[in-house]
């Protein structure tokens, strides 16, 4: 059996240590940690994993996800929460969309709204925001999430994210110098506003996005 890396292992204690210590709506409780095999226990809501649903999906369902994914992110950051790791993998929703949770503190830090904290990463992900790669000069804050929300917003509308590739440079490149190509360009069925709102969220400079 091969042993897990220690930082993923670290990862799951760290996770485990700041779940049990969260009473948010939205964020399952932490209820242990399982060393062999490695893995951390969560409540079961009965959620299932959030769809893509295309341009073409219910717009209804959308605003109800999206709308509860900006409300479980505003209650970690102002209990001075870092999620780090918002991604559709980490969000479980029902049949409604009016029931949501998001999964995946492994990379989660304290940090008040007014300050930073180092950057935590195993890897560039689709939805990294560019100051979380480490490849920019700026440590990473509450807005790093309003990235990766956005990116997370964007793939459930078009069913992909923006950037998608196998090679970790080039994804590190797309997030920190390519525009992403606009929702309502991408596909004219997703109504302007709500393409502006999104690809408001995935500015490269944090300063330059929505700030809570």
């Amino acid at each position: 059996r091969v042993s897990p890396r220690r930082t993923e292992a670290e990862a799951l204690e760290r996770e485990f240590d700041l779940g049990r210590g969260l009473a948010l709506a939205g964020v399952p409780r932490a209820l242990d940690v399982v060393h062999d095999p490695p893995c951390l226990v969560l409540e079961d809501a009965g959620l299932a994993p959030v769809p893509a649903i295309g341009a073409a999906g219910d717009l209804s369902w959308f605003f109800a996800v999206a709308s509860e994914l900006a409300a479980i992110l505003s209650r970690l950051h102002h209990a001075n929460v870092v999620c780090g790791g918002v991604a559709p993998g980490a969000v479980l929703v029902s049949a409604d969309g009016r029931q949501v949770q998001l999964l995946d503190h492994s990379l989660a830090a304290r940090a008040s709204l007014d300050t930073t904290v180092p950057s935590l990463t195993w890897g560039v992900t689709p939805y990294t925001s560019p100051e979380q790669t480490g490849r920019i000069n700026r440590s990473f804050d509450h807005r790093s999430d309003l990235y990766s929300l956005g990116m997370t917003l964007y793939e459930l509308l078009t069913g992909a994210p923006p950037f998608r590739s196998d090679d970790s440079l080039e994804l590190v490149h797309a997030h920190v110098a390519r525009l992403p190509t606009s929702l309502h360009e991408r596909d004219d069925r997703v109504p302007p506003a709500l393409s502006a709102v999104v690809m408001r969220l995935l500015e490269k400079a944090p300063e330059a996005r929505y700030q809570t």
